[in-house]
């Protein structure tokens, strides 16, 4: 009885062996090729796109929203094969440059501070473009943002950021989130006024650039305030880095004293109703342009008592 036992058993004993020993090979078959089946787009983050139908993500770098505008556009779209998580939309100041810093301003006056987030529950997009998600400083639908107050006029960021399911992230260093800084003008803030020929301010190399025109407090306006600050620069053409090193600027120079930018002051002003740029930009501060021809670009930076900044920026030909 134990032979026959032992003979049958044995050859039992060797499928399983068999069977033992193909398992790990097998698991580790098994765990290679999802390794291998797992798509980049597993490791890669949502991408921020414009929304269905559109042509560029709003609002776009660079954008100006006018100063009889009431609202701003909000419009685009995140995409992500393995489910979008969630979306996030952020607007802050940015008059003191890239630091996102909260900043202060009178008691009458605020900051347009947004943000919001949109669920994608795994949906393989989000797409935003809405009236409803568009964001108002001005009318019914400014209410709860502002209490009454007034906008800052000035520069804001715009920013949107997303995560997927698995918890990739875009982010801003690798450019997979969305940036934009744009204007918002109102008619309280200071008036940049300047004389143009064919959009552009003319120059020959060499000689002082000539610059015609005013910088005024709209006194028409109940809400004006008095300007404060005052800056110039000129710079080339390409070099857009204008809110941290000034360091390649053909001219910079500043009046009056600056409550967003730390550090930046200068003479006094010499109006704070209206000042007259060919006075100001002449003399010792004339703008003396180098010699040959280039394509410049003339900014200019004013503050008011109450926060608002307006800025211009006007294209410059030396022959």
């Amino acid at each position: 009885m134990y032979i026959c036992n032992q003979i049958a058993i044995t050859p039992l004993i060797r499928f399983i062996m068999k069977k033992l020993f193909f398992l790990p090979l097998a698991a580790i078959l098994f765990f290679s090729c999802s390794s291998d089946d797992d798509s980049e787009s597993s490791r890669t983050p949502p991408s921020i796109v414009p929304a269905e139908g559109r042509d560029a993500i709003r609002p776009a770098d660079g954008e100006v929203r006018s100063a009889t505008s009431t609202h701003m556009h909000v419009r685009f779209k995140v995409t992500d094969p393995d489910g979008v998580k969630q979306a996030r939309v952020d607007i802050h100041h940015a008059f003191d440059g890239h630091s996102h810093g909260r900043g202060t301003s009178q008691s009458d006056f605020m900051h347009l501070d947004y943000q919001k987030i949109y669920e994608g529950e795994g949906r393989d997009e989000i797409n935003i473009d809405d009236n409803f998600e568009d964001v108002y400083w001005e009318g019914p639908r400014a209410t709860d943002l502002f209490d009454g107050r007034n906008v800052l006029a000035g520069p804001y960021h715009f920013s949107v950021d997303a995560t997927d399911i698995l918890g990739n992230q875009t982010s801003f260093t690798d450019n997979t989130s969305y940036l934009a800084r744009f204007w918002i003008k109102r008619n309280y803030a200071p008036q940049i006024d300047v004389d143009l020929t064919n959009d552009e301010l003319k120059g020959t190399g060499g000689q002082p650039l000539a610059v015609s025109g005013t910088i005024e407090r709209n006194l028409g306006e109940s809400l004006s305030s008095d300007i404060t600050f005052v800056w110039v620069r000129l710079y080339e053409e390409d070099d857009h880095g204008h809110d941290h090193s000034h360091s390649e600027d053909i001219y910079d120079e500043k009046w009056g004293a600056s409550a967003w930018r730390t550090g930046l002051s200068g003479d006094a002003l010499p109006s704070d109703q209206s000042i007259s740029l060919s006075d100001l930009l002449s003399g010792s501060k004339a703008i003396d342009l180098p010699s040959g021809h280039a394509h410049y670009e003339l900014l200019i930076w004013v503050e008011d008592e109450n926060g608002n900044v307006s800025q211009e920026t006007y294209k410059v030909d030396v022959d």
